[in-house]
Order: C-alpha cells, then sequence, then structure tokens
C-alpha cells in the first residue's frame, strides 16, 4: 500500500479483529503495530477496532462507505447518507 502511494491518498484506517494474529498475540506481531511502523511519517489516525474482522459474530462495513473516524474519541460511525440509500 505504502509502494503504491495508497497511504498519501487515505485519511485514517481501521483495523478489526484478526483471530489468527490475535490468538497468539505473543509469538505474531500485531496488525495495528506493523502499521504504525510503515505509516509512521503520516499524519492519520489508526483506530483497533474488535467489533468486526475475521472468524467472529461481528459488525460489517461495507467496501467504499464513508466512515467517520474521530481519534479523540475513539469512535468510528458510518456516515448517514450511505444508511440512507436504498
Amino acid at each position: 500500500m505504502k509502494q503504491y502511494g495508497i497511504f498519501d491518498k487515505v485519511k485514517g484506517i481501521i483495523v478489526g479483529y484478526n483471530y489468527d494474529l490475535q490468538k497468539n498475540g505473543d509469538i505474531y506481531p500485531q496488525m495495528e503495530d506493523i502499521l504504525l511502523e510503515y505509516t509512521k511519517e503520516y499524519n492519520f489516525p489508526i483506530v483497533k477496532c474488535n467489533d468486526f474482522g475475521h472468524k467472529i459474530i461481528n459488525s460489517t462495513i461495507p467496501i467504499g462507505v464513508d466512515i467517520k473516524i474521530d481519534s479523540n474519541t475513539k469512535t468510528v460511525e458510518i456516515i448517514e447518507q450511505f444508511l440512507d440509500e436504498k
């Protein structure tokens, strides 16, 4: 993502639950730690949220939806315009 310039375009990243990494957190580096290392020269929030991800009952975040990330309150919100569309 860094090599393709994607980090130059994003305004924030949300990291979800990854069962295989988190179950062995003492063995494997965590996704948020890897992202912090590779994005240290950028200025956007990275939010870790276990309410969505892999191998758990969870919420979904549709691909391409606009999201509001508030790093002060540590909240993530789907923009209402998307929710109103049918």
